[in-house]
């Protein structure tokens, strides 16, 4: 946000002191993006942590990043990613399994290329919790808990 504030004022001063000639957008060359839907916020831990990170920026406020929380002898439970972060590094385990302690503070979840970090989640129904609030809430416990794609 810093630097975009601090573009716009140069460009500003420069289009007043008629430094700047502004260049008309080439109708041939503009595209248009695909209307959003619900599946395109399913999260896929098999990717890198940057495009996880990118899809989830991409997809913020709506539809939302999400992905299904499988725990063993339990329902299947739809968990929205508020905010996050990536590490990259050896993967940990198979992607979308949960690390079995916190990293950083956030909730560590592996990924292809190092783990995802989420700070922020909001479970189907709740309200938005913290990774250590989530963590003691939905899977203390729990025997290899891991995010999958929805069917």
């Amino acid at each position: 946000a810093l630097i975009g504030g601090k573009s716009l004022v140069k460009a500003i001063q420069g289009l007043e002191a008629q430094k700047l000639t502004p260049t008309p957008q080439d109708g041939e060359k503009a595209t248009y993006a695909a209307k959003l839907e619900k599946r395109d916020g399913a999260l896929d831990f098999s990717r890198n942590g940057k495009e996880i990170y990118d899809i989830m920026r991409g997809v913020t406020p709506w539809p939302g990043a999400y992905s299904i929380l499988q725990r063993q002898g339990e329902p299947d439970l739809q968990v929205s990613f508020v905010a996050g972060s990536f590490k990259m590094g050896e993967p940990y385990g198979r992607p979308g399994e949960i690390l079995p302690r916190l990293m950083e503070g956030k909730l560590a979840v592996s990924c292809a290329d190092g783990v995802y970090l989420v700070s922020m989640l909001k479970p189907a129904g709740k309200k938005v919790m913290d990774a250590p609030a989530f963590i003691n809430g939905y899977l203390k416990g729990r025997l290899s808990p891991a995010f999958a794609l929805p069917q």
